[in-house]
């Protein structure tokens, strides 16, 4: 299946003011061009907030009510995506729009697999019990956005809410060049099936084994006389018996104790959640005392940028704080019945192991009889250590075929993650990076690669060309690899009033290589660049905070009321 993603168009409408506005785009490179504070980032945003990516808009654009559309195609084939607040509606539709048909509607957690789905997109985080957990459009698309603001300070951090996963973009992006596929993350789950499943059989094994050695044991320390032919009937079926229900508790355990190391995964992560809130508060609250303590103006001592602090900036402060301490107190609410659950699973491993020793004591009591041990002596004896150990044989059978599937599982993983691949890889985005570093006149010292993403020390003020010369050379990168999703890339160029006019000619020479229509570029810039006559589209904004005008309203309004209609029916 053709994985190339292209965004066609986005609409968004404002039902607050009655306004929207309606973005084309094609494929090669397309320029948004729009002075501070004329909508383009809230633009660029939008495109990914529509596509399940949280982002961080400013104050006045959070208070419109929205509703946001964008066409896109995967391949051959046409979709449409609307959310509304946290809500999600897909359509299918034909290239021009003409027609739509209804798909379905989605939470955020069941759109992320959907949207994936339409991608063939398999890669899940594959956790120490086996479980898997389907990756979501944010991480997926992280390498593919330069933010105006944090884009250009650190590598796939332009989204917000990724922070719960540790080291998610060492891992995502093997995934990203190619280094790991579908069929790796396939195989790591098939791999933890096996483990989980060998586990439990040897478990099973020692438990009968040992059953077998104590009445071997105990044969050999008693002397007794012949028992009636009930006493050998009732005790081989309360062995039989016994034997079967330490075979289920031992499952019970493993399952028990695989849901406890789970939810103390997860009790640490939000844990680590929290933490993170609490030091967020704390910055805001940090924020906020500082600029009360402030005029109505702020001088960055930096860039000499000269930035508002009025009433209204100090209330959106407040607000900051209030935000985040509700969410805080959520995330400890979270925790705490995190918590409550693990108590209740530890409570029950407790029991299931008193259970389980007052099981085998009743076992013990049962061979040390002396009447018992006399009994095996005779035929039933030597048939139930006879269809013990045949049993033994037959688990070990199914076990050796386990492992051998393993080991063969655990050496396809080895042939993807070859180190000849690696560095094949490491090597082609280092070329590409070395040729975009001379173009923004920097030393090719700066190309340095560290499991496929760039090392970043002491790069000083040339990080941000370091980080703008990695994204571009890993969607160059991409754009020569037979098929795969990440054929794209959303820059929005930093705040240009701190910028100087020579790093920003050396960003701007660099948008001649993203001109090839096998993928798909979109720059927002406040400046010209040069390269408008060239471009596959340019799209110019010119009111101060006007994007949404109501020249096209009517016909987005009536647009959007025909897919209601589709998802009603």
């Amino acid at each position: 299946m053709e994985k190339n993603l292209m965004i066609r168009k986005i609409i968004i409408l404002s039902s607050t003011e009655e306004t929207s506005i309606e973005v084309p785009f094609t494929k090669g490179l397309n320029i948004i061009i729009g002075k501070n504070k004329t909508g383009k980032s809230s633009i660029i945003k939008t495109i990914f907030h529509s596509l399940g990516c949280e982002v961080k808009f400013d104050s006045d654009w959070e208070k419109l009510h929205k509703r946001s559309i964008v066409s896109f195609s995967i391949g051959n084939s046409y979709f449409l995506v609307e959310r509304t607040d946290n809500f999600y509606t897909l359509y299918s539709s034909s290239e021009d729009l003409s027609s739509v048909s209804y798909i379905g509607s989605y939470t955020y957690s069941e759109f992320s697999s959907k949207f994936l789905e339409l991608f063939d997109i398999h890669v899940t985080w594959i956790t120490k019990n086996g479980d898997d957990k389907p990756v979501a459009p944010p991480y997926i698309f992280s390498f593919q956005y330069i933010d105006q603001d944090k884009g250009w300070h650190a590598i796939a951090k332009s989204f917000d809410r990724l922070s719960y996963v540790t080291n998610w973009d060492k891992q995502i992006i093997k995934y990203v060049v190619g280094y790991q596929n579908e069929e790796y993350f396939r195989l790591r789950k098939k791999l933890e099936k096996y483990r989980i499943l060998i586990k439990e059989i040897e478990s099973k094994i020692n438990t009968i084994e040992e059953f077998v050695t104590n009445i071997l044991a105990r044969e050999q320390q008693n002397n007794s006389s012949t028992h009636n032919s009930n006493i050998i009937n009732d005790t081989w079926e309360k062995s039989e018996q016994l034997l079967e229900q330490l075979t289920l508790l031992e499952k019970d355990r493993l399952s028990t104790s695989s849901l406890i190391s789970q939810l103390q995964n997860e009790v640490y992560e939000k844990k680590l959640v929290i933490e993170a809130l609490n030091k967020y508060s704390e910055e805001i609250v940090n924020d906020h005392t500082y600029a009360s303590s402030l005029d109505d103006s702020i001088t960055c001592p930096f860039c000499g940028v000269i930035h508002l602090n009025e009433l209204a900036e100090k209330s959106e402060l407040i607000k900051d704080v209030q935000t985040a301490s509700n969410i805080l107190i959520s995330a400890s609410g979270d925790l705490e019945v995190l918590q409550t659950e693990l108590e209740v699973y530890q409570n029950k491993l407790l029991e299931v192991d008193s259970k389980y020793k007052k099981m085998k004591t009743e076992l013990r009591a049962l061979e040390e009889n002396a009447n018992v041990i006399d009994t095996l002596k005779t035929e039933g004896k030597n048939d139930l250590i006879k269809t013990s150990r045949l049993e033994i044989e037959e688990i070990k059978n199914v076990r050796n075929g386990y492992l051998g599937i393993r080991e063969n599982t655990q050496n396809d993983i080895t042939g993807i993650e070859s180190a000849k691949r690696r560095n094949k890889i490491s090597k082609d985005i280092k070329a590409l990076m070395s040729t975009l570093l001379e173009k923004l006149e920097l030393s090719e010292a700066n190309v340095k690669l560290r499991s496929f993403l760039p090392v970043l020390k002491h790069t000083g003020s040339e990080q941000p060309r370091v980080i703008y010369a990695y994204y571009i050379a890993l969607y160059l990168y991409n754009l020569n690899r037979v098929d795969n999703p990440f054929k794209w890339l959303v820059i929005d160029t930093p705040n240009q009033q701190g910028q100087d006019d020579e790093n920003l000619n050396n960003i701007n020479k660099v948008l001649e290589l993203l001109m090839d229509k096998r993928g798909q570029v979109i720059v927002g810039t406040e400046r010209t660049t040069g390269s408008e006559e060239t471009a596959a589209n340019v799209f110019q904004l010119k009111e101060y905070k006007r994007c949404l005008t109501k020249d096209k309203y009517a016909e987005h309004v009536l647009f959007l009321n025909q897919l209601d209609m589709l998802r009603n029916e």
